[in-house]
């Protein structure tokens, strides 16, 4: 069984070895409104999948996450599977907390940058549903990937003051759906369910920091 998590906007990642930056990533968001992250394990299986290579090697996400776990606000899987590990966690988030009025599914190299100086997502969603109304799949953020070609320090928070990036593109968008009205989905889109809304850039965005924990993606 698992919580019931209702009317909350909450974020949902699949991770492998990436010990050293997924509490920057929720304390990140947490700064903007999210409560709640449920986070899947994907290390220690031992087997190649579909990952980009880590720098870092082992994990040990339970001693990492303790507190964030015991308070509630993160929820942790051991999710050892292989093929289709993603898509299986995503849809697993659609249907376990299902009641969540929205559910981010980013990585945690992917930092949710909102813009009109509003800097509550909760705020920011709640102006934008009064648009769009609630027959929708979701929102659609746009993506703007950020690279290392100095190959500067990206440990701590130092990985947020590299600004070397490219500009904003249409395609890799992820999306915070609407659970009940998504039936499946797949890495960056909905396959089954209510269409999402693509946000423009002058609303909100995601910064892509592609290098982070990788051995030679965006140097």
């Amino acid at each position: 069984t698992y919580p019931d998590i209702k009317d909350e906007i909450i974020m949902s990642t699949c991770v492998k070895n990436e010990d050293n930056y997924i509490i920057q990533w929720i304390e990140y968001h947490s700064k903007l409104g999210i409560q709640k992250f449920i986070v899947y394990d994907n290390a220690n299986n031992n087997v190649q999948n579909c990952f980009v290579p880590s720098k870092d090697q082992g994990s040990n996400l339970p001693t990492v996450l303790e507190k964030y776990i015991q308070n509630g606000m993160v929820i942790l899987f051991h999710w050892p599977y292989t093929q289709t590990f993603q898509q299986t966690q995503q849809n697993h988030s659609l249907y376990a907390f299902r009641s969540a009025k929205y559910i981010g599914l980013l990585d945690v190299d992917e930092y949710v940058n909102p813009q009109m100086g509003i800097t509550s997502l909760p705020e920011l969603f709640s102006l934008l549903t009064d648009q769009c109304g609630t027959k929708i799949g979701g929102f659609e953020l746009k993506c703007k990937n950020f690279n290392n070609p100095s190959d500067l320090p990206t440990d701590g928070y130092n990985f947020l003051k590299i600004f070397d990036c490219d500009p904003i593109i249409t395609t890799c968008n992820k999306i915070f759906v609407v659970p009940e009205n998504v039936k499946t989905f797949s890495v960056h889109m909905i396959t089954n369910g209510l269409p999402s809304v693509m946000l423009s850039e002058k609303i909100i965005f995601f910064n892509h920091y592609i290098f982070l924990n990788k051995v030679s993606r965006g140097r």
